[in-house]
Protein backbone atom coordinates (compact mmCIF):
# COMPACT_ATOMS: atom_id res chain seq x y z
CA UNK A 1 0.00 0.00 0.00
CA UNK A 2 3.05 2.57 -0.11
CA UNK A 3 2.89 4.21 2.63
CA UNK A 4 1.03 1.05 4.91
CA UNK A 5 4.00 -1.98 4.86
CA UNK A 6 3.06 -4.66 6.31
CA UNK A 7 4.60 -5.61 10.07
CA UNK A 8 4.40 -9.43 10.08
CA UNK A 9 3.47 -11.92 12.97
CA UNK A 10 3.72 -15.51 11.15
CA UNK A 11 4.21 -18.86 12.92
CA UNK A 12 3.73 -22.04 11.95
CA UNK A 13 0.35 -22.73 13.72
CA UNK A 14 -0.93 -19.62 12.26
CA UNK A 15 -0.18 -20.41 8.89
CA UNK A 16 -1.86 -23.68 9.68
CA UNK A 17 -4.79 -22.57 10.42
CA UNK A 18 -4.88 -19.84 7.39
CA UNK A 19 -4.24 -23.35 5.41
CA UNK A 20 -7.29 -24.85 7.37
CA UNK A 21 -9.73 -21.62 6.67
CA UNK A 22 -8.50 -21.23 3.31
CA UNK A 23 -9.83 -23.94 0.99
CA UNK A 24 -10.69 -22.61 -2.75
CA UNK A 25 -12.30 -24.44 -5.36
CA UNK A 26 -12.39 -23.78 -9.46
CA UNK A 27 -15.26 -24.96 -11.63
CA UNK A 28 -15.31 -27.97 -14.29
CA UNK A 29 -14.27 -26.90 -17.45
CA UNK A 30 -11.59 -24.95 -16.43
CA UNK A 31 -8.09 -24.74 -16.36
CA UNK A 32 -6.83 -21.77 -14.92
CA UNK A 33 -3.14 -20.63 -14.35
CA UNK A 34 -1.16 -22.95 -12.24
CA UNK A 35 -4.84 -24.62 -10.76
CA UNK A 36 -5.95 -26.74 -13.45
CA UNK A 37 -7.68 -29.05 -10.91
CA UNK A 38 -11.08 -27.95 -11.70
CA UNK A 39 -14.50 -28.89 -10.00
CA UNK A 40 -18.16 -27.71 -11.15
CA UNK A 41 -21.91 -27.18 -10.02
CA UNK A 42 -23.96 -30.01 -10.28
CA UNK A 43 -23.87 -33.85 -10.44
CA UNK A 44 -21.36 -36.64 -11.97
CA UNK A 45 -18.04 -35.74 -13.60
CA UNK A 46 -16.75 -35.93 -17.29
CA UNK A 47 -13.36 -36.26 -19.06
CA UNK A 48 -11.01 -33.70 -19.33
CA UNK A 49 -11.42 -33.96 -23.23
CA UNK A 50 -15.14 -33.46 -22.70
CA UNK A 51 -14.65 -30.56 -20.52
CA UNK A 52 -11.91 -29.06 -22.87
CA UNK A 53 -14.50 -29.40 -25.42
CA UNK A 54 -17.19 -27.70 -23.71
CA UNK A 55 -15.08 -24.84 -22.45
CA UNK A 56 -14.62 -23.87 -26.84
CA UNK A 57 -17.56 -24.62 -27.88
CA UNK A 58 -19.13 -22.20 -25.07
CA UNK A 59 -16.66 -19.96 -25.51
CA UNK A 60 -16.79 -18.11 -22.30
CA UNK A 61 -15.77 -18.56 -18.86
CA UNK A 62 -17.37 -16.62 -15.47
CA UNK A 63 -15.31 -16.50 -12.97
CA UNK A 64 -15.91 -15.05 -9.14
CA UNK A 65 -13.25 -14.37 -6.58
CA UNK A 66 -12.86 -13.46 -3.57
CA UNK A 67 -8.95 -12.19 -3.91
CA UNK A 68 -8.24 -8.49 -5.05
CA UNK A 69 -9.11 -7.22 -8.20
CA UNK A 70 -5.43 -6.65 -9.37
CA UNK A 71 -5.14 -10.49 -7.92
CA UNK A 72 -8.09 -11.88 -9.67
CA UNK A 73 -7.17 -9.96 -13.30
CA UNK A 74 -3.78 -11.56 -13.30
CA UNK A 75 -5.14 -15.10 -13.13
CA UNK A 76 -7.78 -14.02 -15.98
CA UNK A 77 -4.67 -12.49 -17.81
CA UNK A 78 -2.89 -16.23 -17.48
CA UNK A 79 -5.99 -18.20 -18.47
CA UNK A 80 -6.22 -15.85 -21.89
CA UNK A 81 -2.31 -16.87 -22.42
CA UNK A 82 -3.21 -20.41 -21.91
CA UNK A 83 -6.13 -20.38 -23.70
CA UNK A 84 -7.10 -17.83 -25.86
CA UNK A 85 -10.05 -19.41 -27.63
CA UNK A 86 -11.82 -19.32 -24.39
CA UNK A 87 -12.75 -15.34 -22.78
CA UNK A 88 -12.98 -14.91 -19.80
CA UNK A 89 -14.78 -12.10 -18.02
CA UNK A 90 -14.22 -11.83 -13.75
CA UNK A 91 -15.88 -10.22 -10.38
CA UNK A 92 -14.20 -10.18 -7.90
CA UNK A 93 -16.26 -9.55 -4.42
CA UNK A 94 -16.07 -9.98 -0.90
CA UNK A 95 -17.02 -13.68 0.14
CA UNK A 96 -20.40 -13.18 1.57
CA UNK A 97 -21.46 -11.64 -1.42
CA UNK A 98 -20.07 -13.68 -3.51
CA UNK A 99 -21.47 -16.85 -1.99
CA UNK A 100 -25.21 -15.02 -2.25
CA UNK A 101 -24.48 -14.70 -5.41
CA UNK A 102 -23.87 -18.38 -5.99
CA UNK A 103 -26.39 -19.60 -4.46
CA UNK A 104 -28.67 -17.39 -5.81
CA UNK A 105 -27.77 -18.68 -9.05
CA UNK A 106 -27.95 -22.35 -7.89
CA UNK A 107 -31.38 -21.75 -6.96
CA UNK A 108 -33.00 -20.24 -9.72
CA UNK A 109 -30.85 -21.74 -12.03
CA UNK A 110 -29.79 -18.96 -13.76
CA UNK A 111 -26.82 -18.46 -15.72
CA UNK A 112 -23.99 -17.63 -14.14
CA UNK A 113 -20.40 -17.98 -12.75
CA UNK A 114 -18.05 -21.16 -13.58
CA UNK A 115 -15.69 -20.67 -11.59
CA UNK A 116 -15.89 -19.66 -8.25
CA UNK A 117 -13.06 -19.33 -5.86
CA UNK A 118 -13.33 -18.77 -1.91
CA UNK A 119 -12.28 -19.59 1.17
CA UNK A 120 -15.76 -20.31 2.84
CA UNK A 121 -15.40 -24.08 4.28
CA UNK A 122 -18.54 -24.56 5.28
CA UNK A 123 -20.07 -23.67 2.22
CA UNK A 124 -18.18 -26.52 0.78
CA UNK A 125 -19.10 -29.05 3.52
CA UNK A 126 -22.65 -28.25 2.53
CA UNK A 127 -22.56 -28.75 -0.92
CA UNK A 128 -20.66 -32.08 -0.52
CA UNK A 129 -23.67 -33.15 1.45
CA UNK A 130 -26.04 -32.30 -0.96
CA UNK A 131 -23.84 -33.64 -3.55
CA UNK A 132 -23.35 -30.67 -5.53
CA UNK A 133 -20.18 -30.82 -6.49
CA UNK A 134 -18.09 -32.99 -9.68
CA UNK A 135 -15.03 -34.60 -8.70
CA UNK A 136 -11.72 -33.40 -9.40
CA UNK A 137 -10.57 -33.42 -13.03
CA UNK A 138 -7.77 -32.49 -15.41
CA UNK A 139 -4.30 -33.34 -15.93
CA UNK A 140 -2.99 -32.66 -12.48
CA UNK A 141 -5.55 -34.78 -10.73
CA UNK A 142 -2.58 -37.45 -10.71
CA UNK A 143 -0.46 -36.65 -7.91
CA UNK A 144 -2.46 -34.17 -6.37
CA UNK A 145 -1.80 -34.68 -2.34
CA UNK A 146 -4.70 -36.04 -0.35
CA UNK A 147 -4.30 -33.84 2.45
CA UNK A 148 -4.89 -30.61 0.31
CA UNK A 149 -7.82 -32.23 -1.64
CA UNK A 150 -10.62 -31.44 1.41
CA UNK A 151 -13.52 -33.54 1.23
CA UNK A 152 -12.08 -35.66 -1.24
CA UNK A 153 -13.19 -32.90 -3.85
CA UNK A 154 -12.38 -29.24 -2.85
CA UNK A 155 -8.97 -29.02 -3.86
CA UNK A 156 -6.80 -26.46 -1.52
CA UNK A 157 -4.86 -24.14 -4.05
CA UNK A 158 -3.62 -21.31 -1.86
CA UNK A 159 -2.08 -20.55 0.99
CA UNK A 160 -2.83 -17.34 3.16
CA UNK A 161 -0.50 -16.25 6.39
CA UNK A 162 -1.99 -13.20 8.67
CA UNK A 163 -0.39 -10.05 9.13
CA UNK A 164 -0.38 -6.84 10.95
CA UNK A 165 -0.92 -4.05 8.51
CA UNK A 166 -0.37 -0.52 9.58
CA UNK A 167 0.11 2.77 8.47
CA UNK A 168 4.03 3.82 9.08
CA UNK A 169 3.51 7.44 8.73
CA UNK A 170 1.31 6.85 12.06
CA UNK A 171 3.21 4.30 13.93
CA UNK A 172 6.59 4.83 14.80
CA UNK A 173 7.39 1.29 16.73
CA UNK A 174 5.71 -1.04 14.29
CA UNK A 175 3.96 -4.01 16.21
CA UNK A 176 5.69 -7.12 16.23
CA UNK A 177 2.75 -9.49 18.12
CA UNK A 178 -0.49 -9.56 18.86
CA UNK A 179 0.13 -8.28 22.10
CA UNK A 180 1.79 -5.09 20.86
CA UNK A 181 -1.52 -3.93 19.63
CA UNK A 182 -2.59 -3.53 23.48
CA UNK A 183 0.29 -1.06 23.61
CA UNK A 184 -1.65 2.40 25.10
CA UNK A 185 -0.89 4.46 22.42
CA UNK A 186 -3.25 1.79 20.02
CA UNK A 187 -6.09 2.66 21.95
CA UNK A 188 -8.89 3.66 19.93
CA UNK A 189 -6.71 3.84 16.96
CA UNK A 190 -6.89 0.70 15.47
CA UNK A 191 -9.08 -2.04 13.40
CA UNK A 192 -10.69 -5.17 12.87
CA UNK A 193 -12.75 -7.15 11.44
CA UNK A 194 -16.19 -8.34 11.95
CA UNK A 195 -17.04 -11.85 11.47
CA UNK A 196 -18.46 -12.02 8.14
CA UNK A 197 -16.64 -14.88 6.83
CA UNK A 198 -15.33 -18.44 7.76
CA UNK A 199 -11.59 -17.74 7.66
CA UNK A 200 -12.51 -15.11 10.33
CA UNK A 201 -14.01 -17.76 12.86
CA UNK A 202 -10.64 -19.50 12.37
CA UNK A 203 -8.57 -16.38 12.95
CA UNK A 204 -10.05 -15.51 16.15
CA UNK A 205 -10.74 -18.58 17.68
CA UNK A 206 -6.76 -18.94 16.84
CA UNK A 207 -5.99 -15.67 18.26
CA UNK A 208 -8.13 -17.18 22.27
CA UNK A 209 -5.97 -20.45 21.58
CA UNK A 210 -2.49 -18.89 21.09
CA UNK A 211 -2.56 -15.36 22.95
CA UNK A 212 -5.30 -16.29 25.87
CA UNK A 213 -8.78 -16.04 27.16
CA UNK A 214 -8.52 -12.38 28.19
CA UNK A 215 -6.94 -11.17 25.06
CA UNK A 216 -9.83 -10.30 23.09
CA UNK A 217 -12.07 -8.70 25.75
CA UNK A 218 -8.28 -6.54 26.46
CA UNK A 219 -8.39 -5.77 22.61
CA UNK A 220 -11.96 -4.55 23.02
CA UNK A 221 -10.97 -2.59 25.84
CA UNK A 222 -8.49 -0.51 23.18
CA UNK A 223 -11.87 0.49 21.53
CA UNK A 224 -11.44 -0.66 17.84
CA UNK A 225 -13.03 -0.10 14.74
CA UNK A 226 -14.78 -2.85 13.29
CA UNK A 227 -14.95 -3.20 9.64
CA UNK A 228 -16.52 -5.53 7.26
CA UNK A 229 -13.68 -5.99 4.18
CA UNK A 230 -9.99 -6.32 4.35
CA UNK A 231 -10.06 -3.75 1.45
CA UNK A 232 -11.85 -1.47 3.61
CA UNK A 233 -10.11 -1.51 6.52
CA UNK A 234 -6.95 -1.06 4.68
CA UNK A 235 -8.01 1.62 2.55
CA UNK A 236 -8.93 3.07 6.41
CA UNK A 237 -5.04 2.39 7.61
CA UNK A 238 -3.88 4.06 4.47
CA UNK A 239 -6.25 7.14 4.85
CA UNK A 240 -5.35 7.47 8.56
CA UNK A 241 -8.05 6.76 9.67
CA UNK A 242 -7.04 4.03 11.70
CA UNK A 243 -2.74 3.28 12.17
CA UNK A 244 -3.04 -0.84 12.18
CA UNK A 245 -5.18 -3.58 12.33
CA UNK A 246 -5.46 -7.05 13.91
CA UNK A 247 -6.08 -8.92 10.87
CA UNK A 248 -4.44 -8.43 7.37
CA UNK A 249 -3.56 -10.87 4.47
CA UNK A 250 -0.73 -10.07 2.43
CA UNK A 251 -2.88 -10.51 -1.17
CA UNK A 252 -4.91 -7.25 -0.20
CA UNK A 253 -1.72 -5.27 0.80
Amino acid sequence: MGSCPAGIESNESALRRAWQSGWKWLAAGVALLACSLALAQGPGARDWTGIMAAAKKSGKVQFYSVMPASATQRIAEGFKRAYPEIAIEYVALPSGQLVAKVDQERTQGSDGGDVFLTSEIDWFLQRVKDKSLLAPAGPTVKGYPDRFLLFGTVPVVGFNPWVIPYNKNLVKVPPTSYQDLLRPEFKGRIGTLEVTAAALVAFYDWIEKTQGADYLPRLAAQVPRLYTSTIQQLQAIAAGEIAASAFGIPQRI
